[in-house]
């Protein structure tokens, strides 16, 4: 069964008889899958929730906050020369970052990627406008058969809708669907070929 809760449609779970909101229903229907930092329906789900928690907490609390989180830090001087490698940029996390690593490189820079994990995309596509992929054309970071690769399905215009209002109707605005994986695999394959370093 379904009725309104919070401006929205939402299913009542059978054995809790507890509203389910649109959102969870919508996460929960994305496989499961591994992907770089836990993205994907159940990790930003869980995502979700941790946020809603934590925001209850702040809320509700009437302790003081905690100290700040020390930062550590490690003294890399005593190190031998030999064993240290030395970048003009040091990209932190990879997944949008080897974009602009693989445009930085491109340019005449050193240039290592560091990814707290595996760096790869996310089974499920990414939205973005063609407009701004062409940019990685234009850059070099892609050529325009690989762009073509990595466009999953294209749609125009874009319909936005109010409740209560009238539909808005949009053209090449987020009006693509990026697959990740080819994506992040091709620019990575152009950024090692061309001296990059990647640390996962």
């Amino acid at each position: 069964s379904s009725r309104n809760f919070r401006g929205g449609r939402v299913a009542c779970c059978a054995d809790e008889g507890v509203p389910q909101p649109m959102t969870e229903r919508m996460l929960l229907t994305i496989p499961p899958e591994p992907t770089s930092g836990s993205a994907g329906g159940d990790g930003t789900l869980a995502a979700l929730r941790k946020l809603d928690e934590a925001w209850l907490r702040m809320r509700t609390s009437t302790a003081p906050p905690p100290p700040p989180r020390r930062i550590v830090t490690e003294d890399f001087a005593a190190a031998a020369p030999s064993s240290l490698e030395s970048f003009d940029v040091v990209v932190c996390g990879g997944n949008l970052g080897i974009l602009l690593a693989c445009a930085l490189l491109l340019r005449g820079l050193t240039v290592a990627v560091i990814e707290a994990g595996e760096l790869r995309g996310r089974a499920q596509d990414w939205n973005a406008s063609r407009k701004e992929l062409h940019e990685l054309v234009r850059l070099g970071v892609l050529t325009a058969d690989e762009l073509e690769d990595v466009v999953g399905i294209e749609f125009n215009p874009m319909r936005v809708g109010f409740v209560g209002g009238d539909d808005v109707w949009l053209t090449d605005v987020l009006n693509v669907g990026v697959k990740p994986q080819v994506l992040l695999e091709t620019v990575r394959q152009r950024f090692e070929r061309g001296g990059g370093k990647v640390f996962e």
